[in-house]
């Protein structure tokens, strides 16, 4: 079965660090060699939320951007040009961002992490609407014939060794594409 990995997402969080901005000469000459410098200073007051960023850089080739707040740090990843079909690419660079966003961690001085995240959304084309939906009834409802179903959702977590928690969310989505709908 054909799939599209759009996009990821790694997030670090972490106890409040009021003078987060005060890290980013230390960040640029750290990072400097994988993100475009000058990096991008938000001017939010040290006040304002701890969620929202206080400083945003890009990768060099524009595919991964990172965030940093006072609480946590994000690096969101647009796969494109071959590599969002080709998993043994995808996996390389994700290994490599998982490991940049800990040494990011260790940059700020974020020494105590609250818990971690990590998403990625993965697209599989189908010929029509009624073929991706007729899937979804297949895998999940094998036992019952929902053939009126028009949209789809559905959500669930497992918990992994006790410690880990994975969720998963299936969501049935119309993708056009200039004349072409069902790319």
């Amino acid at each position: 079965m054909d799939f599209k990995i759009e996009n990821s997402q790694i997030a670090l969080f972490f106890p409040k660090i009021p003078a987060i901005r005060k890290t980013l000469f230390s960040l640029e000459e750290s990072l400097g060699d994988q993100f475009v410098k000058p990096f991008t200073l938000l001017q939010i007051p040290d006040e304002a939320f701890e969620e929202i960023p206080r400083i945003q850089a890009k990768t060099k080739l524009n595919h991964t951007l990172m965030n940093i707040a006072q609480s946590n740090i994000s690096l969101v990843t647009n796969f494109d040009n071959g590599w969002e079909s080709d998993w043994s690419k995808c996996r390389e660079y994700l290994t490599k961002n998982f490991k940049l966003i800990y040494s990011i961690a260790d940059c700020i001085g974020a020494k105590t992490l609250s818990y971690s995240g990590f998403s990625i959304n993965v697209f599989i084309p189908f010929k029509d609407e009624k073929d991706a939906l007729n899937h979804m009834n297949r895998v999940f409802f094998p036992n019952k014939d929902l053939n009126k179903l028009h949209e789809f959702t559905m959500r669930f977590v497992h918990k992994l060794q006790d410690k880990f928690f994975i969720n998963y969310t299936y969501t049935s989505v119309i993708k056009y594409k200039a004349n072409n709908p069902f790319i």
